[in-house]
């Protein structure tokens, strides 16, 4: 399966701040992952507090997507590798658009006002509160069972590819990003998703090395146009009289990589020079050539100083004085990011 975590950033704060009403802010997150989730052929699984753990169930040999729970037409289509696939985009598709719901939200943005405003009143440290979660996709077995007793029971998920995706929503705050992508996901992605995904790190995991990936993205965020629903596409103006259903029926989710506003204009005015100096600066990095890392990636946050991945690998390499250990293979040593 594919396995999806979403958790609140600054849930405690907040709580602080809001007391009682964050109940309601985090029913209002809960709604947007839920349903984003779910429109894109996901499953709601587990709210775990301030978390919410989804999941999109991959076709298995021989069995077609219309006996799949959750899936499209255009999703049984195709050989078992294509099928996969599709499930891979929608859930990637899922979570960015979690992130343009939240940004875009009044009722989130309102609480977040009012946050900002009892600290202020409070005399205490200012918090730059953003309606943002952070956002962990990974793909592994998971054992499907009901877990409890005769007084409560959950239906739930075990498996450590589970802690795996929490670690990976875990990581977001120390790589300065929404989301991060396991390497065993990103295999699964179209070619069309590929390309709007960006490699930030290597990394041990379960004694494995592994990339970690991103979706970049800007601060930006697109109003939604009038009866738009949650999750739902949104359209260019040129295909306004075009059925969703068409659009989605037609090439499958690798072609909304194209059109869905929400994508662009996350993706819009992205330099190509910094993702071109990073992804330099990360292969000699990898290579062991930490000097020759240190030079690419000052490069690339001179065009972008705010840029989370890049200041993330200089931070890391500083603190070896810019040389690798001598046991550097090439990824970090066994992942805690916690």
């Amino acid at each position: 399966a594919v396995l999806g975590y979403a958790d609140v950033v600054h849930f405690t704060h907040l709580t602080d701040c809001l007391r009682e009403d964050v109940m309601l802010y985090l029913n209002t997150i809960s709604h947007i992952v839920h349903t984003c989730a779910v429109r894109w052929s996901g499953l709601a699984n587990r709210n775990l507090g301030d978390g919410f753990l989804v999941l999109w169930k991959m076709p298995e040999a021989g069995v077609q997507g219309s006996e799949m729970v959750g899936m499209s037409l255009t999703m049984g289509t195709g050989d078992l590798a294509t099928r996969r696939s599709a499930i891979a985009d929608r859930a990637l598709i899922s979570f960015v658009k979690i992130i343009a719901e939240c940004r875009r939200s009044p009722d989130i943005n309102r609480f977040l006002t009012r946050a900002k405003q009892i600290r202020l009143a409070a005399d205490q440290t200012p918090i730059d509160f953003r309606p943002e979660v952070g956002l962990g996709l990974h793909v592994g077995w998971a054992i499907e069972a009901p877990i409890g007793s005769d007084f409560k029971i959950d239906a739930s998920y075990l498996s450590p590819h589970v802690n795996i995706t929490m670690l990976l929503e875990n990581a977001t705050r120390m790589y300065g990003v929404p989301m991060l992508l396991s390497e065993t996901f990103y295999a699964l992605l179209s070619l069309r998703a590929k390309e709007r995904v960006r490699k930030v790190d290597v990394v041990t995991i379960a004694a494995k090395p592994q990339g970690l990936f991103t979706f970049t993205m800007h601060n930006s965020v697109l109003e939604a146009p009038e009866g738009h629903n949650t999750g739902d596409i949104i359209k260019p103006e040129q295909l306004e009289d075009v059925p969703v259903e068409e659009i989605e029926g037609g090439s499958g989710a690798e072609f909304l990589w194209l059109i869905d506003q929400d994508i662009v204009v996350l993706q819009e005015s992205i330099e190509e020079n910094l993702l071109s100096f990073f992804r330099q600066g990360l292969c000699s990095y990898v290579d062991g050539d930490w000097s020759k890392a240190q030079e690419l990636l000052q490069q690339a946050l001179a065009i972008a100083p705010d840029d989370g991945p890049t200041k993330s690998l200089l931070t890391f390499m500083e603190s070896f004085g810019f040389r690798p250990p001598q046991d550097w293979i090439g990824s970090r040593g066994e992942w805690q990011p916690f």
